[in-house]
């Protein structure tokens, strides 16, 4: 599945969700994960009283092996189809004590406690987050180590899959050909100069406030652009949309998707319901391609 097919099921309607909380003080939440579960008709209609958690893996890449997913260090909550949900971290994993991998991967996963242990199963289950994965790092990885191929920072990171896995060159910004891409816009006025356009939505997503782009058939390369084929205009075509290397390049609404090395508009998490779903590789060179 494409990810612009990917985004267009995640928006689909939601309904609220209400969290299994244990008795007592569970801590400070340190990181919080919002996303929505979507009912791909894969059987969500046959699960009763599914769960969503927060799995850290012991392997150095995804994986959906319980015998390579760590105890969950996030409350689990019940979900329902199409649903919401919430999951409050309250403490930190374990990183590899040999420090080959300065870094932990998280998974988010829809399971079923068949036998009522408390406890994953490998036929417990029922569906992941698509594309997307939590890092944690308990000191800033410099880009050399980190699988964004930029810096990451202390703390948890929610990212989209695949990533670089090799530093990423800074983003030019020597000539933009009189486009701002990326910035806010109306339609109809001159906000994105004369060679853009004011992209609202492409077909799949909208994006919040306008969103300059400039075609591909422009005289002009932007030095901080990056081609992505969208719905312009009623019609599929290819534009320059604005570059990143980081999250701090993307404006208020919009977050840095390493796999395109683009901006692009901040969407939820989604999950889908199909136990037959694998994660795909964290690195863009380890994905076979046919």
């Amino acid at each position: 599945m494409s990810k612009h097919a990917a985004l267009l099921c995640s928006l689909l309607a939601i309904v609220a969700c209400d969290p299994l909380v244990e008795d007592g003080f569970q801590g400070d939440v340190l990181f919080s994960i919002d996303g929505r579960v979507v009912d791909f008709n894969f059987g969500s209609a046959e699960l009763s009283d599914p769960l969503a958690s927060l799995f850290w893996t012991s392997s150095g890449d995804t994986t959906t092996d319980p015998a390579l997913l760590q105890a969950r260090s996030a409350v689990a909550v019940r979900v329902s189809f199409p649903a919401t949900f919430r999951i409050n971290v309250f403490d930190v994993p374990k990183l590899a004590s040999s420090g080959e991998r300065p870094f932990a991967i998280g998974e988010i996963v829809v399971w079923q406690d068949e036998n009522g242990d408390g406890e994953y199963a490998a036929s417990e289950f029922r569906g992941a987050a698509l594309d997307h994965v939590i890092l944690y790092a308990d000191h800033d990885v410099p880009a050399e180590e980190s699988p964004t191929g930029r810096v990451l920072p202390a703390g948890f990171s929610q990212v989209s899959l695949p990533l670089p896995c090799a530093p990423v060159q800074t983003i030019p910004t020597a000539d933009d050909c009189g486009v701002p891409l990326g910035a806010a816009c109306e339609v109809g006025k001159s906000q994105c100069g004369k060679q853009g356009q004011c992209m609202l939505d492409d077909g799949y997503t909208s994006y919040p406030d306008g969103y300059c782009v400039m075609p591909l058939a422009s005289q002009c390369t932007p030095d901080g652009g990056v081609p992505l084929g969208v719905e312009l205009d009623q019609s599929f075509t290819d534009v320059w949309i604005k570059a990143c290397a980081s999250q701090q390049d993307c404006r208020e609404g919009y977050s840095c998707e390493y796999w395109l090395n683009g901006c692009l508009p901040d969407e939820p998490l989604a999950i889908i319901i199909d136990p037959s779903y694998q994660f795909q590789p964290i690195c863009l060179d380890d994905i076979p391609f046919d």
